[in-house]
């Protein structure tokens, strides 16, 4: 399990070597990656991913940029996530007012691609 939360802030110019890989990238923890190499973790090793929220500093890995479409970086994972955040970053309030682009290149497509899962639904299905 990869939880977003771990890792802590990085300057903003770590980014700079990954940015044609990730053109739109935000001040997050650039060197998860390489760690995650270097210790002989593959992204398809990671399952789930728990995102605590949907703050930009805690969002940078989830999407990859391929060509015109967004895939997840962690190819066999469910994004899980509380109903709450999900619902507060998706509004219209939100998205219209200035957060439509990392909305867009950030959570959105964990929903369209389909690995984004209800945190609360998890748990229903593990008491069950």
């Amino acid at each position: 399990m990869l939880m977003n939360m771990l890792f802590p802030e990085t300057s903003v110019n770590v980014w700079d070597p990954y940015r044609d890989r990730f053109p739109k990238a935000t001040p997050d923890p650039a060197e998860l990656m390489d760690d995650l190499k270097h210790n002989g973790i593959e992204t398809q090793d990671i399952d789930p991913v728990f995102l605590t929220h949907l703050h930009g500093d805690h969002l940078g890995w989830n999407l990859s940029k391929e060509g015109q479409y967004w895939t997840p970086t962690f190819l066999d994972d469910r994004y899980l996530l509380q109903n709450a955040d999900w619902t507060h970053f998706t509004r219209p309030e939100f998205v219209d007012n200035g957060g439509r682009e990392a909305a867009e290149r950030d959570h959105i497509p964990l929903d369209y691609l389909g690995v984004w899962v209800s945190l609360k639904a998890t748990m229903m299905s593990l008491m069950a």
